[in-house]
Formats: C-alpha cells, sequence, structure tokens
C-alpha cells in the first residue's frame, strides 16, 4: 500500500510503530488536507528543480510531479521514516539544518523553494532565502501572525525590522489562508500560503553581494531602532556625525524627532544608502 501523509490515523500508527513523536518546539505542524496540499503543489513550476526545507512525513512531497526535488528535514527519526516511505528515484531526501545547509553545493543554478515554516525559524529561513543566489521565488506557507509582521506599514504594532528587511527585498503575495484544523498536531493559529519572489532592493547591488548588503543593513536597522523611546537621530548619533544626519534627515524630509515606528521602509533605504555603511563597495 503507498503512504498517505494526509490521513490523521496512517500518520499516528507510522509514528507509534517507530517510536517518534512530534516536538512542538520545532514546529512539527503536519498538513493533513490534500485538497491543500494539492493546490499548493498546483502552483509550483514544472521547469525547476525544488528544494523543500522541512519535508515532514511527505505531504507536498508525494504530490509533486515527477521531477528532481531536494527534500530536506532536519528531525533524524522523521528523516529516516520517510526515506523508507517515499520511494521515487527524483526525490533526494537530504538532512540537516536549513539554517547551515550548504545549499550552494548541489550544484543547481535554480531552485524553487517550498516550505512549510515553522514559527520559530521563519525569519531566519527567509533571510537565508535572500541570501542563497539560487533562490529567485518560492510558495511559502507561515503563520498567519508572521505574516501580518511582514506586511506591515510604519506606525503599526507588527511593524519593525523584520518588516522593513522583508520588504526590502521581497515581494511577497498573499495566496490564501489555511486554517488551523488543516494541520496535525492542531497549532494554535491559522496558516497562510505566500508567493514570494526576490526584488532589486533601492540599495541596487548584485545578487552575490545580497548577504553583505543585507547584514549591514540589518545592522543599521538594529541601530536606529535600538530604543523606541528614542528618536532615530538620538539612536544613530551615537556612532555617526550629527551633521551627516540632520542633512540626510532634510533631504529625506523626515522630521528630527522621528522615531523608528514612523518611518515607511523606502525611506529607510534611502537613509541607509545616505549615512550607513556599506562593505560590499
Amino acid at each position: 500500500m503507498s503512504w498517505n501523509p494526509h490521513r490523521y490515523s496512517e500518520i499516528q500508527r507510522v509514528l507509534e510503530e517507530n517510536g517518534l513523536w512530534l516536538v512542538r518546539s520545532r514546529g512539527q505542524n503536519y498538513l493533513i488536507d490534500k485538497s491543500i496540499a494539492s493546490r499548493i503543489v498546483n502552483m509550483v513550476p514544472h521547469d525547476i528543480p525544488i528544494f523543500e526545507v522541512g519535508c515532514g512525513l511527505g505531504s507536498l512531497t508525494v504530490l509533486l510531479p515527477p521531477r528532481k526535488v531536494y527534500a530536506l528535514e532536519i528531525d533524524h527519526g522523521i528523516f529516516r521514516l520517510v526515506q523508507s516511505l517515499i520511494q521515487d528515484p527524483g526525490i533526494h531526501f537530504l538532512e540537516g539544518d536549513f539554517l547551515t545547509f550548504d545549499v550552494q553545493g548541489l550544484g543547481e543554478k535554480r531552485l524553487f523553494f517550498l516550505s512549510n515554516l515553522p514559527y520559530s525559524i521563519s525569519g531566519e529561513a527567509l533571510r537565508r532565502f535572500i541570501d542563497i543566489p539560487c533562490f529567485e521565488e518560492g510558495i511559502v506557507m507561515v503563520q498567519k501572525e508572521f505574516y501580518e509582521r511582514m506586511i506591515a506599514t510604519e506606525r503599526e504594532k507588527n511593524y519593525g525590522v523584520f518588516t522593513i528587511l522583508i520588504q526590502s527585498f521581497l515581494e511577497v503575495k498573499q495566496i490564501f489562508t489555511v486554517p488551523k484544523g488543516c494541520f496535525f498536531p492542531i497549532p494554535s493559529v491559522d496558516s497562510v500560503v505566500i508567493h514570494i519572489s526576490k526584488k532589486n532592493p533601492v540599495m541596487d547591488t548584485s545578487p552575490q553581494h545580497y548577504e553583505k548588503l543585507q547584514q549591514a543593513f540589518r545592522s543599521f536597522l538594529l541601530e536606529a531602532f535600538g530604543s523606541k523611546r528614542k528618536t532615530i537621530l538620538n539612536n544613530l548619533k551615537r556612532t555617526r556625525e550629527e551633521k551627516n544626519l540632520l542633512e540626510a534627515f532634510h533631504t529625506l524630509e523626515i522630521a528630527q524627532t522621528s522615531r523608528p515606528e514612523e518611518i515607511p521602509t523606502e525611506k529607510w533605504q534611502k537613509l541607509f544608502l545616505m549615512v550607513g555603511e556599506k562593505p560590499w563597495i
């Protein structure tokens, strides 16, 4: 009998038979709604190898049409189990942590990114997606509250350093919402399926420099957001000439009394270009 990763009873059975259990801290909430899984898979392009992060027991993996697939899993027990359950010469199961895995070492010029991202690593995983040149676009499922951070605008409570980074480097499009009851175990919140693609930031540079650019921009933002009770000027003038800051503020029409959460993403990019460090030059 072929493996069915969309049946709750089957998942329970194979986990019990192999002495395995799912760990909440790793975000192991597996999609068991086949119609949702099929809808996601149908949006994956047919002409690019796929890199799936956190394949779990194969909810998406088994539905992918024949092609080269790299399916990465961090949990050793789940990795060994899914290898035994899914026999497909086109699927290359890999064990490892995406945050440290050498994706470039696979030798692929382009890879399509696919993942049901655990909340605990969603931010770091998307920053790695930006840094790795062979990734251009992907389909990702994230928790709803995480998605709200991605699309927040200035003065909203979710707006911050992460929001500005994502909006600077990625185009993000919501596709549909997935109710929490579609997962096993059931998480505390609903999820959102999104399409992500890289875009050229205002701080235009070649893709091979994105990692250095992102690191420098993030450091700059962390400094500027250092204390939300302080103005941007007071946060930044500890390491920069106040005269240069005031000139940049005047050019960009930023008030000297502005606080970090009041400035839109595009102005943060322009301010960084004027007063930030540029290690890639």
